[in-house]
């Protein structure tokens, strides 16, 4: 099995070798031509090597060498079905030629300037020997006239700051300039007039600066006046500068537009090297668009379809541009919490990253009714929602109510669950009457009175250990009213027991008439037959019968012979008194009228208030 193995191993090694042998190969040599069975893998090949390529200016080189060979491919397979395909591939090899020259540092550009202008001359000879006519050449036609005009324009040793490619294809033979014997000594000038070009030359020809399109309608004093022909400007912008609308693109005419037309314009992005999208585009943003660069999620050549590169972009703060996207009640914080830059969903939170420990601000939904309101965390965690366990402690839940109210029994005690209950499970359970504050006991345990029982606090009699022993506090109970629980025998002082009983027990009694107000004697005490009708305490102290004492009676209790009988002298129980019970009235009032005293009848105390004769 393990040679079985390392057989596998080298074979896979040798195999790779080989491959990157002949992909090498074919890379270098490009034997093949677009259309032929094997020269997608020879391009597969020369891009992959292209990218291994990390100096910037020796990419250039190798990508002009391949934009040479599909020049070269072009001009073999002109007239031939595989034409078009190969004008493709020219395209796209100079178009990459065009990007990487934007990565190439301006103290080296000149290095370049053979190998590109090899490159031009071979893409001139292909475009010309070309004999399809669709809108890949046209495009191609369009960027190739515009970079040989760049490569014609400047001069790096006259003007380097002003020329980006830091080229020049027209330079003197020899290397001598032009114009140096124009001010030389012993030089005689003479004013320049028109002279035409000979038949066939190549000035006939104006081949310096084609004249196409509607150029080559124009008569040559538009352009040189007066029979001046050096320093005549070749730019469109010494032309042109007046037809550019405000805010235009500063750059050279023909990056955009041909000479058939100014309506029929196509930017070449690359080839003007522009990639400051917001200094053209900013008034094609909708509102609240992405502030950033256009390239970021479009291409050159339309703006649909666009793809969004986040990381490129630096796109950190979702909600910039999706905060229309969220759905009611969503997470405030940013996408990357739960999504990715695919597509929305599969999302997953996660929640430590976010900062999210406010649960209900998004769970709030998830809550069954009458569910705890704190935080989810204090009994779930962020995986699911069971198995859940709640920590009293860490949620500081001191409420049991707010939860726990429809866990109680009919009748239960209303207060706090912990007064009785612990966290871990309702039994057993132990209330502390002092720790609840439960000083209503009637609140609780009023089903447990017997019939008629005092209907105040169970405190005033009983612990909270048990029922019995009991010991009712009266004074502490506040109970004045003892007729609220205390039932008379018949007949009883209907006053208050506390009138004549102590707390203690019923006996002794000891009744305070003064303390208690009672000034109705009759109303407790029955008299004897015949008693004097009014109160006992006319007679009678409060404290025994016998010893009777009239307050204010200065007749003699012993008058006639009464021995302190008052109804000798008080008939029928009232205070009056009439003598003629004992006196005969006849001959009483015989014996005053022989005095000449008259109207004795009922007035015998005025003169007689001690009973005495005279």
């Amino acid at each position: 099995m393990r040679r079985i193995l390392l057989l596998t191993v080298l074979l896979i090694l040798l195999l790779a070798i080989l491959g990157t042998g002949v992909g090498l190969s074919l890379s270098q040599d490009g034997p093949f031509q677009p259309g032929e069975a094997l020269f997608p893998y020879q391009y597969l090949a020369e891009q992959q090597r292209a990218s291994l390529i990390a100096n910037p200016t020796e990419r250039v080189i190798f990508l002009a060498h391949l934009a040479g060979k599909r020049a070269d491919d072009l001009v073999m397979l002109a007239g031939t079905p595989d034409e078009e395909l190969a004008l493709d591939y020219l395209s796209r090899a100079f178009d990459q030629v065009l990007q990487a020259l934007r990565s190439v540092p301006a103290d080296e550009l000149p290095v370049l300037q053979a190998y590109l202008i090899e490159m031009a001359g071979k893409i001139e000879n292909a475009l010309s020997a070309s004999l399809v006519s669709n809108p890949i050449l046209a495009d191609l036609q369009a960027s190739f006239a515009a970079f040989r005009g760049l490569l014609a324009a400047y001069n790096p040793e006259s003007n380097p700051a002003s020329n980006p490619l830091g080229l020049s294809l027209a330079k003197p033979p020899n290397g001598n300039n032009p114009n140096s014997g124009a001010n030389s000594p012993g030089t005689q000038l003479i004013d320049p007039h028109i002279v035409g070009f000979p038949p066939g030359s190549s000035g006939a020809a104006h081949a310096f600066f084609p004249l196409t399109g509607r150029h080559a309608a124009l008569p040559c004093e538009a352009c040189h006046s007066q029979g001046r022909y050096a320093g005549t400007a070749d730019q469109c912008a010494a032309c042109h500068a007046n037809v550019k609308p405000a805010s235009h693109y500063a750059g050279d005419c023909a990056a955009c537009h041909t000479t058939v037309s100014w309506r029929q314009a196509q930017f070449n992005h690359s080839l003007a090297i522009a990639n400051d999208c917001q200094a053209c585009h900013t008034r094609n943003k909708p509102a609240n668009h992405f502030a950033g660069q256009c390239s970021s999620c479009h291409n050159t050549n339309a703006w649909r379809p666009a793809s969004f590169n986040h990381q490129a972009a630096s796109a950190t703060n979702c909600t910039s541009c999706h905060s229309g996207d969220k759905p009611a009640n969503h997470f405030a914080g940013q996408c990357s919490s739960c999504h990715n830059t695919d597509a929305w969903r599969p999302a997953s939170f996660n929640h430590q990253a976010a900062g999210a420990t406010n649960c209900t601000s998004c769970h709030s939904g998830d809550k069954p009714a009458n569910h705890f309101t704190g935080q989810c965390s204090s009994c779930h965690n962020i995986n699911a929602w069971k198995p859940a366990t709640f920590n009293h402690q860490a949620a500081g839940a001191t409420n049991c109510a707010s939860c726990h109210s429809g866990d109680k029994p009919a009748n239960h005690f209303d207060g706090q669950c912990s007064s009785c209950h612990n966290a871990d499970g309702w039994r057993p359970a132990s209330f502390n009457h002092q720790a609840a504050g439960a000083t209503n006991c009637t609140s609780c345990h009023s089903g447990d009175k017997p019939a008629n029982h005092f209907s105040g606090q169970c405190s005033s009699c009983h612990n909270t250990d048990a029922w019995r022993p009991a010991s009712f506090n009266h004074q502490a109970a506040g109970a004045t009213d003892c007729a609220g629980c205390h039932n008379r025998p018949s007949n009883h002082y209907a006053g208050q027991c506390a009138s004549c009983h102590n707390t203690d027990a019923w006996r002794p009694a000891s009744f305070n008439h003064q303390a208690a107000g009672a000034t109705d004697c009759a109303g407790c005490h029955n008299r004897p037959s015949n008693h004097y009708a009014g109160q006992c305490s006319q007679c009678h102290s409060t404290d025994n019968w016998r010893n009777v004492s009239i307050a204010g009676h200065s007749f003699p209790m012993n008058h006639g012979g009464a021995g302190g009988s008052c109804s000798s002298c008080h008939s029928g129980g009232t205070n009056s008194v009439n003598c003629y019970t004992c006196h005969d009235r006849q001959e009483t009032e015989k014996h005053h009228a022989e005095k000449n005293i008259l109207d004795i009848a009922g007035n015998c105390l005025q003169c007689h208030p001690n009973g005495d004769k005279n």
